[in-house]
Order: C-alpha cells, then structure tokens, then sequence
C-alpha cells in the first residue's frame, strides 16, 4: 500500500505510522454461507441509512435494513443518448437507439402506467428496465433493436436468466421490447412458447416519436 502511495506521488509516512492491525480483511468460504429461509438474497435500497459508504468496510446497523423491493425510490440513471463515437476498426458514429427506447420507456412507465407501477427502475442489476406492480410482481423488460423475430431470439435468454438463475422466481412477466410489431407468424410463435413451455414472455412494441407502447402480444 506504501507504494502504491509513493508512485502516486504521495507521502506515506502517515500510513507507514498506522499501527498494522487497523487494516484487516473478512474472508469465508462460501460452503460457510448461510442462506435466509427462503434461500433469496435480499437487494438493499442504495438510500437505506445504513449505508454510508461505497468502500468495504464494516458498518455499524444504524436501523433496520430497507429491501430495494421495499424502497419506493426510483433506481438507475437515465442513458447518455447523445451520438457519440466509438473506436471500433475506425472512428464511427453511434446512434443509442437502445438507450433512447430506455429512457423514454422508463419515464412512459413512471407517468403514464403509475397506477399499475409503483416503482420503476432503469439498468438494475442488468435489466434493462423492471416494474413493481402494487401487488408486489416484478415485471422485467429486456430492449432490441432488431426485427421482432430476432430480438426474441436475443433477448429472451437473458430475461430467463435475469428472472430464474439459478433456481429463483424473481419476475412473473418478461416483455421483450422493439421498434416494429410482430408479424402474424411471431405472434403465433409467442403464444406457443407460452402455452407449451409455461414461459411468461410476451413482446410489445415502442415507437419513438410518439412514446407508445403496443398492446401485448
């Protein structure tokens, strides 16, 4: 750590004069782990009070902890939806179309659906956007920018795997969201899913210019 210190240019004198036993590691092995009853981990909301640092350190309860499904507090930033360019094999022009659908389908869900939402975060815990209706189901949405067809393909597997890996129920819905609507064929396809393997996937689609959802297919 001294060095670390001394090739930043500072002076390590004060953490050399620090007794060594004020620094200390907490390690277990995860065979010592013990799960809740229902063997969930529970998310804490980033505002609860005990929480006073984002370094690893032991912290004193201050009070009872405040689950992130408890926390009516939006979580997740809004996207940088100005283009910008990305070095790839040459400098090119990236248009976030994906992030424009983002931000504009989280603050739809937050004003438009807030009697069917209590609470609507945006790129928590990888999900793109998920919704807590008020009966306590989350509902998960996953954002392409493919055909309708090929943004299930995409984007179903990492819905499952957001809601069920690896032996949990944490959303009751996963909508797959695009820019086009489904052909008939997709459609049929959906339903099929559905029915034959009791997946709760369903797609809608988002127009940008005037913020609309599609019905539910």
């Amino acid at each position: 750590m001294a060095l670390e210190v001394e090739s930043a240019g500072a002076d390590s004198t004060p953490l050399k004069n620090t007794p060594p036993d004020m620094y200390f590691n907490v390690k277990f092995r995860f065979n010592d782990f013990i799960p809740t009853q229902s063997g969930d981990l529970e998310e804490i909301s980033e505002n609860d009070l005990n929480i006073t640092t984002n370094r690893y350190k032991l912290l004193p309860q201050i009070n009872d902890f405040v689950s992130a499904i408890e926390s009516l507090e939006h979580d997740g930033n809004l996207k940088n939806i100005r283009k910008r360019k990305r070095t790839l094999a040459g400098d090119t022009t990236f248009d976030p179309v994906h992030d424009k659908i983002q931000n504009a389908l989280c603050n739809l869900l937050r004003n438009q659906y807030s009697k069917i939402y209590k609470k609507v975060d945006i790129e928590t815990n990888r999900v793109d956007v998920k919704a807590l209706t008020y009966d306590g189901q989350w509902h998960f949405y996953e954002i392409k920018t493919d055909n309708p067809k090929l943004s299930i393909r995409k984007g179903l597997g990492q819905l499952l795997e957001y809601a069920f890996y690896p032996k949990k129920e944490i959303a009751h819905k996963l909508i797959i969201i695009s820019d086009s609507l489904p052909d008939k064929k997709t459609q049929t396809y959906l339903t099929h899913i559905r029915n034959k393997f009791s997946i709760p996937v369903f797609y809608q689609s988002f127009d940008l210019e005037k913020h609309e959802l599609s019905k539910v297919y």
